[in-house]
């Protein structure tokens, strides 16, 4: 099974929300700039439906602005879409 752990965050200093991947050892990689959540977290679900399409599982983290857990959504294979 391969993991893929994506983060919705945002970023004061540049007033963007970002979608960034969460490697294995934690090191975050900017994937996109978004200028709401909303629309970050819809770029993020595209890359994790194309995830579980090819057999891969996905957990999406949404933050708030002040950097709390707003949600989480897992993306299996094995779960509906």
């Amino acid at each position: 099974m391969i993991l893929r752990k994506y983060h919705v965050v945002f970023d004061a200093l540049a007033e963007v929300w970002e979608l960034r991947r969460v490697a294995a050892d934690e090191t975050p990689e900017l994937v996109a700039r978004y200028p709401t959540r909303e629309a970050a977290v819809c770029g993020c679900k595209r890359y994790c439906g194309q995830l579980r399409r090819c057999g891969w599982v996905a957990d999406l983290f949404a933050y708030d602005r002040d950097g709390r857990l707003a949600f989480e959504q897992l993306f299996d294979p094995g779960m509906p879409a």
